[in-house]
């Protein structure tokens, strides 16, 4: 029998999407037709996971729209779902955070991580149902985000973590976070209901009684060679002395005292990504990296 795999179609013609890589038809080692195969997207759909519950190891497998072409990446692993965020980092069951080369950049022992759309924040829920809010990529909370409902019944949770092909709602499905419009809503272990609760970022730091200082923004990180990019990071912070500056950046890119980034894309710029880090500081000590990946589109 043949083997099967994954192929992309252009949506306007349905024909396969060229790729000179001879394996571009499959992520991982799902080619039968008896794998049982998930997969997630992040908002630009320019990475989709992959991996499989009908065996293991599952597979921690990427399609990856780089160089304005589709590549593929696998590692032969476990690592539960594969959450994709809205600020290209990817977020597992198996408390690790990823860049898009398939990279480890930070772990949370013992915490599901699910990302919130928008790429700033993400949830750490614990085997206990307790939730901490995040911000992109790190690993120190910011404070409580309440419990998970259902989680005192330890065999209707381990039914919702999906690990085999005969219970496919995995546990990400159970939650989508959204910062950007206050909710956060839940579907608790026994299918049953939905739940949604208001969340606010400003009054959780508030409530907290500490010193903050959040980035609460993302770029468009996908570019084209020979325009000029710019971006405004916004902040929330209990003190308004903020201060920005460029610790890692392609040439030519700068910043104002406003946080406002401004980079003129070479025209005869290759492509690819160009890595971007900046350093943000208020008046009373309290600092944090914004970090993000620019992807290129070259000039044809």
């Amino acid at each position: 029998m043949e083997p099967v795999g994954t192929y992309l179609l252009n949506v306007q013609n349905l024909q396969d999407i060229p790729n000179p890589e001879e394996n571009f038809q499959s992520a991982g080692n799902n080619m039968s037709y008896r794998d049982f195969i998930h997969q997630r997207t992040n908002g630009s759909m320019q990475i989709i996971s992959e991996w499989a519950s009908s065996h293991s190891p599952t597979g921690l497998g990427l399609f990856l729209f780089s160089d304005n072409t589709w590549k593929t990446m696998y590692e032969h692993e476990s690592v539960g779902y594969i959450a994709i965020g809205d600020d290209s980092l990817i977020y597992t069951q198996s408390e690790n955070i990823y860049n898009s080369q398939l990279t480890q950049i930070n772990s949370l022992p013992g915490l599901n991580l699910i990302p919130g759309i928008g790429g700033t924040l993400f949830l750490g829920i614990a085997s206990d149902g307790s939730i901490q809010i995040y911000s992109s990529g790190s690993t120190t909370p910011i404070g409580p985000g309440g419990s998970f409902p259902g989680f005192e019944n330890e065999e209707n949770v381990r039914s919702m973590y999906g690990q085999w092909a005969e219970d496919p709602y995995v546990f990400d499905r159970h939650v989508i976070f959204n910062p950007i419009l206050d909710y956060i809503i839940l579907i608790p272990p026994e299918n049953d209901r939905i739940i949604q609760r208001d969340f606010s970022l400003e009054q959780l730091l508030q409530k907290a009684g500490v010193d903050y200082l959040v980035v609460v923004s993302q770029p468009d990180i996908h570019i084209a060679a020979g325009t000029t990019w710019q971006y405004k990071i916004e902040t929330l912070s209990n003190n308004n002395e903020i201060k920005f500056s460029l610790d890692f950046a392609p040439e030519g890119m700068n910043i104002q005292d406003d946080g406002t980034l401004t980079w003129a894309v070479p025209s005869d710029h290759s492509g690819g990504t160009e890595k971007v880090v900046v350093l943000v500081e208020n008046g009373i000590g309290d600092s944090t990296y914004h970090n993000f990946e620019l992807n290129i589109k070259p000039l044809p």
